[in-house]
C-alpha cells in the first residue's frame, strides 16, 4: 500500500468516525427531546385528570344551578296563582259577609216591624232605630206581656 492509499484510507476512516459521532449525538439529542416530551406528557396527564374533575364539577353547579333557578320560576308563578286565588276567595268572602250582614238587617227591621217597633218601608237599608215615643204610638191600647226579650218593662 502507498502512503497516499494509506492517507486516503486513514481520511475516509475520520471521515467516517465523525459522521458516525455526529449520528451518536443527534440520536443522544432525540432520546432527550423524547424524554422532555415524555415528562411534559405525564405532567400535562396528571394535571389533566383534575382539570377534567374540576370542569366537570363545574357542569353538575351549573346543571344544579339551572334546575333550581327552573323549580324558583315555577314555585314563584305558583304563589302568584295561590295569591290570585286567596285575593278572589277573600273578596268572595267579604262579599258573602257583606251580604250576611244585609240579611240579617233585613231580618231585624223585619222582627222589628212584626212587633210593632218601627214602621214598615220599602227601603231595606234603614238601620236606625226609632225613638221609643215612635216606636208604639199608643201604648195603653196594648199591653206588655209579662216576659220579654231584650226589652224592659
Amino acid at each position: 500500500m502507498s502512503p497516499e492509499e494509506y492517507q486516503r484510507i486513514k481520511e475516509a476512516e475520520k471521515e467516517h468516525l465523525r459522521k458516525l459521532r455526529e449520528i451518536k449525538q443527534a440520536s443522544r439529542g432525540l432520546r432527550r427531546k423524547k424524554s422532555i416530551a415524555d415528562a411534559l406528557g405525564k405532567i400535562t396527564g396528571s394535571m389533566q385528570k383534575p382539570f377534567d374533575q374540576h370542569q366537570e364539577a363545574l357542569d353538575k353547579l351549573d346543571q344544579d344551578t339551572f334546575q333550581n333557578e327552573a323549580r324558583l320560576d315555577v314555585a314563584l308563578m305558583n304563589a302568584e296563582d295561590r295569591e290570585k286565588e286567596r285575593a278572589k276567595y277573600e273578596q268572595t268572602a267579604a262579599f258573602e259577609a257583606d251580604l250576611q250582614k244585609a240579611k240579617a238587617q233585613d231580618l231585624v227591621r223585619q222582627m222589628k216591624i212584626q212587633m210593632g217597633l218601627a214602621e214598615a218601608t220599602n227601603s231595606p237599608q234603614q238601620t236606625s232605630t226609632p225613638k221609643a215615643s215612635e216606636a208604639n204610638p199608643t201604648p195603653a191600647a196594648e199591653p206588655l206581656p209579662e216576659k220579654t226579650v231584650g226589652r224592659m218593662r
